[in-house]
């Protein structure tokens, strides 16, 4: 379920009276919200902050329950229900829910802090260390990046282009800015301005390893392989034993046809990371590639293994055209794709697998329900509506016409 960026002029008022202290005149203001717009989440939300501050624990944690149920990805939801918990004095699921909102948005200060306060040097060590660090990294930032950083999380692009633009007019060589508006510019497909930015980047800041691997990935997707290689050897020179840069550096090795210097790579890196599944993955491709098909197959079975649901591992077996499902991996994808909390490009890539196994399999009816499942999520995802695209194109016909050419 998508949510837009208008909220209701009533849930503005309530976070008003909030921010004042008046929780209990923002409580009725939202609560009667809510009955006119049941599934406007920003609402529903503030609904829930407001129950935790007049103590009403059980109800808010209900009412976050069913929030979270119709968005599965809601990061401040999580953080909303680890207070929740919190407070209610129920700590592990306090703790797993603000380990959530951190994956989901890692730009949520106040669940890192939470993180900090729940752990400690002994306990959950790896946890409060990680803590410890992304608080530091983003108490230092400015309050404007910070704002970009969280609206980016959440999908709200357009706000987060509008104030980050903003604040580079002010400072034009603030390199953490310059690497957040060249991301929205790559989410949203402007990858021309996204490269100059970075560009720019590291040229200011020769040493900002960061700005350095977000260019070598731009280039890499305007397809100027031997540029992006260029960067990759750069970052690999620089820190040698770098596991992210090793396997960005195998990554364009396969770009420039180095496919047993990249698959090497991948194997030195495989026992090294705590989550393999990727990495299988792109030992994988590349195997498939150069028509080592049986061993891309061994290593597609090994990221499912690793990660319980990778759709693009199942999908990519699909997409071999030859391959064929075991029963247990039929059994295994329906069990993944029921998962409520699926991530939507797993939920994408497992309904396409499954459509073409039922395809193969001959039932037609069932290959077309999960294609079309598919489908359906790949259109929330990407806003596609054939209506508007039909009359773009009609206005473009009208006007690039055969005289405009002449």
């Amino acid at each position: 379920m998508r949510q837009t960026d208008a909220i209701p002029e009533a849930t503005q008022t309530a976070k008003k009276q909030l921010a004042a202290g008046d929780i209990s005149g923002a409580e009725r203001l939202l609560f009667q919200q809510l009955q006119l717009t049941p599934q406007d989440r920003e609402t529903h939300y503030y609904y829930c902050v407001c129950l935790r501050y007049l103590a009403r624990l059980s109800d808010a944690q209900g009412e976050l329950e069913t929030l979270l149920t119709r968005f599965p990805r809601f990061a401040r939801g999580y953080q909303e229900i680890g207070y929740t918990f919190k407070a209610l004095n129920e700590p592990d699921k306090a703790l797993s829910s603000f380990r959530t909102a951190v994956t989901l948005n890692d730009a949520l200060l106040g669940s890192w802090r939470a993180l900090i306060e729940m752990t400690s040097t002994t306990y959950h060590p790896v946890i409060y260390d990680e803590a410890q660090t992304q608080t530091r990294n983003l108490e230092g930032l400015p309050k404007a990046l910070l704002q970009v950083r969280d609206w980016i999380n959440e999908g709200r692009l357009a706000q987060a282009e509008q104030l980050c633009r903003q604040f580079l007019l002010r400072h034009p060589k603030q390199v953490e800015g310059m690497r957040l508006l060249a991301y929205i510019g790559v989410q949203t497909e402007v990858l021309d301005d996204a490269e100059v930015l970075l560009e720019n980047a590291v040229r200011f800041e020769p040493d900002n390893d960061l700005a350095r691997f977000d260019y070598m990935g731009v280039l890499y997707k305007r397809q100027k392989y031997a540029a992006s290689f260029a960067q990759a050897e750069q970052l690999i020179e620089k820190a040698p034993d770098n596991v992210r840069h090793q396997t960005a550096y195998a990554n364009q090795c396969v770009a420039i046809g180095r496919f047993d210097e990249a698959i090497a790579i991948y194997d030195q890196v495989i026992p090294k990371v705590p989550d393999p599944a990727l990495v299988h993955l792109l030992k994988a491709h590349a195997l498939k590639t150069i028509d080592q098909t049986e061993q891309a197959i061994k290593a597609y079975r090994a990221a499912y293994e690793n990660k319980p649901g990778f759709g693009d591992a199942f999908w990519s077996l699909a997409n071999l055209k030859t391959y064929r499902f075991t029963d247990l991996e039929v059994e295994t994808m329906l069990a993944s794709v029921a998962e409520p909390n699926l991530s939507p490009v797993d939920h994408v890539h497992l309904n396409f697998a499954l459509g073409k196994h039922f395809e193969d399999a001959k039932d037609f009816e069932r290959a077309f329900g999960f294609y079309q499942q598919g489908n359906t999520v790949k259109q929330g995802q990407i806003g596609f509506d054939s209506e508007l695209l039909s009359k773009r194109l009609s206005l473009q016909t009208s006007v690039c016409s055969e005289t405009l050419f002449k």
